[in-house]
């Protein structure tokens, strides 16, 4: 779940800002600085919280599973160990229940996908939106023609697990940074302005 909240959020602040520059300004050298929105969304206070109700969420809807997948379980146990001396109604009726618990946790694990989306947009759209209007402004402040987003090395494909317990193939398409000098990584410095903001 964790590595699925980090490929959401990465996937969410992956973007360049580029501001429009004067003639005379495109003849001097392109200041460009560089900036980890995962780490700012993730250490972030706002982010943190935002995270927390997230997670808080996707657990509670992973105790509803386990509590109908338990008792699930339980009943086809039952089923199997006494079905020998069981008339045949006893079985039916038996056996259907089972198969109601099951189109039960079928629906829970259907509307935690759709709901989880829905929470992400709600609680990381937001955040997403500040956190952009913030860099262009430490852009203009600071005078830098745009912003990268700082990213690692991953392979090109990778799986993960969905809310409703799946498995899926993700593909990941990210540039690997050899070298940023340490006056060229912002992170820190929106970082701190973000928490300033929010602090007011």
């Amino acid at each position: 779940m964790k590595r699925i909240i980090i490929i959401a959020m990465t996937c969410v602040f992956i973007f360049t800002i580029i501001l429009p520059v004067s003639a005379a300004e495109k003849a001097n050298r392109i200041s460009i600085a560089f900036a980890d929105m995962s780490k700012v969304f993730q250490e972030s206070k706002t982010g943190m919280e935002a995270l927390k109700i997230y997670n808080a969420f996707i657990m509670s809807k992973k105790e509803l599973l386990m509590s109908k997948s338990k008792e699930i379980s339980d009943l086809q146990s039952e089923f199997n160990q006494q079905s020998s001396i069981m008339n045949d109604a006893a079985k039916n009726k038996l056996q259907d229940k089972i198969n109601e618990l099951k189109q039960e946790a079928q629906k829970i694990q259907s509307d935690t996908q759709h709901e989880a989306m829905e929470k992400q947009t709600q609680l990381f759209e937001p955040i997403s939106k500040e956190l952009k209007a913030l860099l262009k402004t430490i852009a203009k402040e600071e005078g830098y023609s745009a912003i990268f987003q700082i990213t690692e090395a991953l392979p090109l494909h990778q799986h993960i697990t969905t809310p409703d317990g799946n498995s899926v193939i993700v593909p990941e398409v990210r540039a690997l940074m050899l070298y940023i000098s340490d006056d060229a990584d912002i992170t820190n410095l929106v970082l701190k302005r973000y928490n300033n903001m929010k602090g007011k």
